[in-house]
């Protein structure tokens, strides 16, 4: 079957439920909401603190700036995210010698262990979730993200005019 393109007016006429865009919120709303479920049924933890865990088990130590860039979470969700993870006895936070403004973020003991024992989880979920596409398929999907990825890097870095959105 040939792929047909589509045109701005096909676009136009695209009931939303077709719209790309909005399949995709669905579906990660979707994910987000099977990962907290499996978070907190397995650690005790809501999924921003999961991704501050898995982010730092991944890299070491780490700035809430550096945190906030690789996260692509807001600022304050991070810094909130921080001080609950804390409070948790998970991380430790402590402000930089050459820098005082800057809060480093690391795992505690506690943390390290929780990072062990819920990424083997999260790694059965990932397969589950993928277990349907064969590996062309898989590498398929993976390749078109990357590519949008692109195409929305590049009007980033251009004058990021709403109406190209």
């Amino acid at each position: 079957m040939a792929v047909q393109e589509r045109t701005t007016e096909d676009l136009e006429q695209l009931p939303l439920p077709e719209v790309l865009t909005y399949r995709l919120v669905v579906l990660v709303n979707r994910l987000n909401r099977q990962a907290g479920a499996i978070l907190k049924r397995s650690a005790g933890l809501r999924l921003p603190e999961w991704r501050c865990i898995a982010l730092l088990g991944s890299n070491g130590r780490m700035s809430v700036a550096e945190l906030t860039a690789t996260s692509v979470m807001d600022k304050a969700l991070i810094s909130r995210t921080v001080w609950d993870l804390k409070e948790k006895g998970l991380v430790t936070a402590e402000r930089a010698e050459h820098d005082r403004r800057l809060l480093n973020v690391s795992l505690t003991e506690a943390g390290e262990t929780t990072f062990r024992e819920v990424l083997p989880v999260m790694r059965r979920r990932l397969g589950d979730l993928t277990a349907s596409l064969s590996d062309r398929e898989l590498a398929t999907v993976l390749t078109s993200i990357e590519k949008i990825n692109t195409a929305y890097e590049a009007w980033a870095a251009g004058d990021g005019d709403d109406a190209a959105a």
